[in-house]
């Protein structure tokens, strides 16, 4: 790593240590989506991994039908038979996936405060391991050019330090791990299609899993990336053992990680419950979102990095052809941060977005395309 890739972490994570003391972050009480995500860390990793305090999929499905049809008498009988809702993980990582968890549970106590420093630092360390993968995964192209422009250096300087980035940074939430998992499986698809190996399949094979670890939505990020890669490889890549291979390498790391999910199910229970809030309860926690009105507080709070990846699109477009622009992690933060516009309850949901984006713009600087 370079002198000034070292300089930009270490003046983002004073900057944002600066932030940090100055919001009262390490002595501030955790929020209600914070204690339940402490409270399912405490639980622990194994507990989560394997799902041993959740309802299985046939009980999902009871519960849910007696719930749907007020039957008091067998919602009754069914919880009496679970641990009680405030005891199960699935329910305390708000049917999130358990990676996240994992991570958290390294820093959580024995003791049940609502003031946790040990979890608060354990979002600083995240985000000094966040920016150094970050620039590691820039490095690691292999057509790597030196750098003539301080552009690429300061957009990423600009993310760092940028209010969305802080926020995403700055609590207990799924959606800055989730835009990690999106980084690593936008890098690995660009290798793969780059150029198809044993080692890359692999690279992919994991990233992949990554991204349905983290958060529900990455199973839309793999459904874009697929499509990607019938792009570049062609409608006979649909029919390839390449395709199936890679489908069985992500599903058999996914279980190895989540071994639970086989019994409850809970990739499943996850979807059916967005299903069920969209579909079949009047769309009661999106409907008052104005699609675009997050947007335009992303921008407006982030006018400086708005502004500097927009110089850089500019001049990239100038020095290349606009499709080369394009490149998979630029289409993969393009479609993500339009797929979520209308459930985003606020912009730091764009932060995966916005990293492929930055991303894909830096690499593109370096002259690494497919």
């Amino acid at each position: 790593m370079r002198t000034k890739h070292i300089l930009i972490i270490f003046l983002s994570s004073f900057i944002f240590i600066l932030f940090l003391i100055n919001s009262g972050f390490f002595s501030s009480k955790l929020s209600w989506d914070e204690v339940d995500y402490a409270n399912a860390s405490r639980e622990g990793i194994l507990i989560n991994a394997f799902d041993l305090k959740d309802l299985n999929m046939i009980q999902f499905i009871k519960i849910g039908m007696a719930k749907s049809s007020n039957n008091r008498d067998e919602i009754i009988k069914i919880s009496s038979e679970v641990f009680p809702e405030d005891e199960q993980p699935f329910l305390m990582r708000h049917f999130h996936p358990p990676l996240p968890v994992y991570y958290w549970s390294l820093f959580t106590t024995s003791t049940n405060s609502i003031v946790d420093l040990p979890l608060r630092l354990s979002s600083v360390f995240f985000f000094i391991l966040f920016i150094v993968l970050f620039l590691t995964l820039g490095l690691k192209q292999k057509e790597i050019q030196p750098n003539k422009s301080p552009l690429q250096d300061l957009l990423v300087f600009c993310l760092f330090t940028s209010p969305v980035f802080f926020l995403s940074n700055s609590s207990l939430n799924f959606h800055i791990f989730h835009a990690l998992a999106c980084l690593f499986f936008a890098f690995n698809l660009q290798n793969y299609l780059k150029k198809y190996s044993n080692k890359n399949e692999w690279f992919l094979a994991f990233s992949l899993a990554g991204l349905l670890l983290t958060l529900e939505t990455g199973i839309f990020v793999v459904f874009v990336g697929f499509l990607t890669a019938i792009f570049y490889k062609g409608i006979k890549y649909l029919l390839s053992s390449d395709l199936l291979r890679l489908f069985v390498k992500s599903f058999m790391i996914f279980i190895v990680f989540w071994p639970g999910a086989i019994i409850s199910g809970g990739p499943i229970k996850s979807w059916f419950m967005y299903v069920y809030r969209i579909f079949f309860n009047s769309n009661a926690e999106y409907k008052g979102l104005d699609i675009f009105s997050n947007l335009m507080q992303f921008i407006s709070s982030n006018l400086l990095l708005t502004l500097i990846i927009i110089i850089n699109i500019v001049v990239l477009i100038s020095k290349n052809s606009t499709k080369e622009i394009f490149n998979v992690p630029v289409v993969l933060g393009l479609a993500y941060g339009a797929f979520l516009m209308p459930f985003a309850l606020n912009y730091t949901y764009f932060i995966p977005a916005v990293t492929l984006i930055v991303f894909g713009i830096y690499i593109q600087h370096e002259k690494t395309t497919i």
